[in-house]
């Protein structure tokens, strides 16, 4: 069953904050995890690295990674609060760009 969130025409919450007196010309809003046919499955499914991974899977010190990361060289990574992460798609692709042939 899908949940649902009422809705007054003048943009207010009602129902529980209704007074028993009071009646508000609702809508019923159909209220979803995740709309259909976007990527936030992709993105919640998404493998994510942290610098210590990529030094470990490459066999480098991390401070070749950050020195790569200041010359914007390095993989993309991304700042959650004060983490920092890689997503494995964004490591592949930037792998596979550096294949030497």
């Amino acid at each position: 069953m899908p949940t649902t969130l009422s809705v007054s025409m003048n943009g207010n919450t009602a129902g529980a904050f209704a007074g028993p007196d009071q009646t508000a010309d609702t809508t019923e809003i159909p209220m979803t995890a995740r709309p259909e046919g976007s990527g936030a499955a992709e993105a919640a499914a998404e493998q994510w690295l942290t610098p210590k991974d990529i030094c470990s899977q490459l066999q480098i010190p991390e401070q070749t990674f950050y020195q790569w990361r200041a010359k914007h060289v390095g993989p993309r990574a991304y700042r959650i609060g004060r983490h920092l992460r890689i997503s494995q798609s964004d490591f592949n692709s930037w792998l596979s760009s550096h294949l030497e042939e």
